[in-house]
């Protein structure tokens, strides 16, 4: 029987256990009224000795996926990381599901969300199937489902496109305007060095002796934070060769007093994201100037332009009364900076430049990348190989045979 306190309270005491010695353990519940007491009773029951039973609860997924990444998410992940879960669950994820309950979400639609992101990258597609994984799975420890939906969860990628070497006429079309362009040292410091774009523009003057012809490579720029951060690993931190055409391209900026070797316009510190976008869009029109042939795309920022105008502009009129004009797309150069890097590694197979030693000017943390390359590389060379076998002995090198019957073998 409940009994009740001077202050007015109903109270209760519940055996739990016992402890190592077999005495009792009691936990004590108090309420204002007989239901409320009861109420409480339970709730000790099911968090001592019971455990949660009661599947199926009114949880809200928002409220329920922002307790999961506090709790258990956010104290263990560095600040990088906290930046990209917090882009994919307040930029996707939240917004599809944040108002349902969460048993109330099926595993069709979790799959079709994935689905209708597969443009996405890889690495965001990652993140997206882990946060949903784990918010799941953590809701049925909690007893908040009686299934987990994510069990039969897949992958959905684009199709990537497969890095490769430039061919004849993009190493044409890149020299040339590394060498005209006002922003063509990039093209050169990434032809030149397979550095990677965060490692190429984090390249300070002091990090390159001319005198031996080296170039230390100790720190890259992090564009999640826009500023100075650390390599992607311990086997970037590297020395790599400086050649004497890149030691030509850099002579003349010398002694300029710019710490960055590729700077901002007027800040004279490193490039920024959307300053770096920019100017490399400009340099994708130039290649594809300079040699039309080479394959193209749209250029980002037409992209934009063209949405935009079919979502706000397209059947209306500026403040003069105009119809607004319908931009035109405008193509560059397929070329992307790991392009270049993927370039470097076929210089030096083509060089006779060993793997361990390509693994070291590349900065790979695991040879099997730089094995992978070289064995696809390899691999085209043999079927280069066998073509000019083939078309050797295509050739008609025998004269015509005299028109005699050709003797039978005894």
């Amino acid at each position: 029987m409940p009994k009740k306190t001077k202050d007015g309270r109903y109270r209760a005491k519940i055996t739990v256990g016992r402890d190592v010695a077999g005495k009792p353990v009691y936990k004590y519940a108090s309420a204002s009224t007989k239901r409320e007491l009861e109420a409480e009773k339970t709730r000790i029951r099911q968090l001592y000795i019971d455990g949660l039973q009661d599947v199926n609860q009114d949880v809200l997924f928002g409220a329920y996926a922002k307790e999961w990444y506090e709790t258990y998410k956010e104290p263990s992940i560095g600040f990088s990381s906290r930046t990209v879960y917090a882009g994919v669950m307040n930029k996707h994820i939240m917004p599809a599901f944040q108002d349902r309950q969460v048993k109330a979400i099926r595993s069709g639609e979790l799959q079709q969300f994935l689905n209708d992101r597969a443009h996405m990258s890889k690495t965001e597609v990652r993140y997206l199937m882990s946060v949903l994984k784990n918010i799941f799975k953590r809701a049925l420890v909690d007893g908040v489902i009686s299934r987990d939906p994510t069990l039969a969860l897949t992958k959905a990628y684009r199709p990537e496109k497969k890095k490769r070497a430039l061919n004849d006429a993009e190493q044409k079309a890149a020299l040339y305007v590394a060498a005209n362009h006002p922003d063509g040292l990039i093209l050169s410091i990434l032809y030149y060095t397979g550095l990677r774009r965060g490692e190429a523009l984090g390249l300070q003057w002091q990090d390159i002796d001319f005198a031996k012809q080296w170039i230390r490579v100790i720190r890259d720029i992090d564009f999640k934070t826009e500023s100075v951060g650390d390599l992607k690993n311990e086997e970037s931190f590297r020395d790599i060769p400086l050649t004497p055409e890149l030691q030509e391209a850099l002579e003349p900026r010398r002694g300029i007093g710019a710490t960055f070797v590729i700077q901002a316009p007027v800040s004279h510190s490193h490039l920024c994201k959307a300053t770096f976008e920019r100017v490399w869009e400009g340099l994708q029109a130039a290649m594809l100037e300079a040699e039309p042939s080479i394959d193209k795309e749209e250029l980002p920022s037409s992209k934009k332009r063209r949405e935009k105008y079919e979502k706000e502009r397209k059947g209306k009129k500026d403040r003069r009364g105009r119809a607004y004009k319908e931009p035109k797309p405008v193509y560059g150069s397929i070329l992307t900076p790991h392009y270049f890097r993927h370039n470097y590694c076929s210089v030096l197979y083509n060089a006779g430049v060993d793997v361990l030693t390509a693994q070291k000017y590349l900065g790979h943390s695991d040879i099997r990348t730089t094995l992978a390359i070289y064995a696809h590389l390899s691999e085209k060379k043999k079927d280069e190989g066998a073509e000019l076998v083939k078309a050797a002995f295509s050739k008609k090198v025998a004269e015509k045979l005299p028109d005699k019957k050709i003797p039978k073998l005894e």
